[in-house]
């Protein structure tokens, strides 16, 4: 009898072991994984951090807006042209409101910059408005065709970057007194649908688009493949 419980006694001393070796063996994978531990609470690093208002809502920590832009060209002696912003007080920065600005012209010391704009003396904006999808309409008079040619392109680029650069707004159809026109890409290439800042790479201030222009009649750039080399 004493035999039997000494036996029993070392097989549970025996399981004991072997299920405190396994734990050891996860502690130690647990490790080699890197998961890092902390001793006490710390703070979150700001990049990672929310603030939180009285409100049950937590919403990230954004900039405040440094207020519309409208766009202008370089000055002349810049090789490539590009397009430049400068920021307008304008309250509330309504469509209509932020397109005036840029009508309005150029303030003096922005002259005296060498900024410059294509966009003909007399141009008027009779309205402007925007549709849920992010396209915006905007209807000038006719004294926008008093530019023609590469001076048309930038003129176009200047309504059509300043546009777009108001939250909501992706696209332009641009109207004279009402009535769609076509209008001069980037490429040189006529477009009669809706006009993007995509399609003026070439002005981009940023000479580097977020995406790059489609080709002319909108689709995907064909793609050549390479059949596989077959060896004899």
């Amino acid at each position: 009898m004493i035999r039997a419980a000494d036996g029993g006694r070392r097989r549970r001393v025996a399981v004991a072991a072997i299920a405190g070796g396994v734990f050891l063996v996860l502690l130690t994978v647990v490790a080699s994984c890197g998961v890092p531990t902390d001793s006490g609470p710390r703070d979150i690093p700001p990049p990672f951090s929310v603030e939180a208002s009285d409100s049950s809502t937590v919403v990230p920590a954004v900039p405040a807006s440094s207020g519309p832009l409208v766009y202008f060209l370089g000055p002349a002696s810049d090789a490539p042209t590009r397009l430049r912003p400068v920021p307008r007080s304008v309250e509330p920065p309504t469509t209509n409101a932020v397109l005036q600005a840029l009508f309005d012209g150029l303030t003096t010391s922005e002259q005296a910059r060498g900024l410059r704009t294509a966009i003909p003396e007399g141009t008027q904006l009779l309205d402007a408005s925007v549709l849920p999808d992010g396209t915006a309409t905007v209807n000038l008079n006719d004294a926008i065709f008093g530019a023609s040619g590469d001076a048309q392109i930038e003129a176009v680029a200047q309504i059509i970057f300043t546009a777009t650069g108001i939250p909501g707004t992706q696209r332009v159809n641009l109207l004279v007194n009402g009535e769609p026109r076509g209008w001069l890409r980037g490429d040189g290439s006529a477009e009669e649908g809706a006009l993007t800042r995509f399609m003026y790479p070439d002005l981009d201030p940023t000479s580097r688009p977020d995406y790059p222009p489609f080709p002319v009649g909108g689709g995907v750039p064909p793609t050549t493949t390479t059949p596989p080399k077959v060896e004899s």
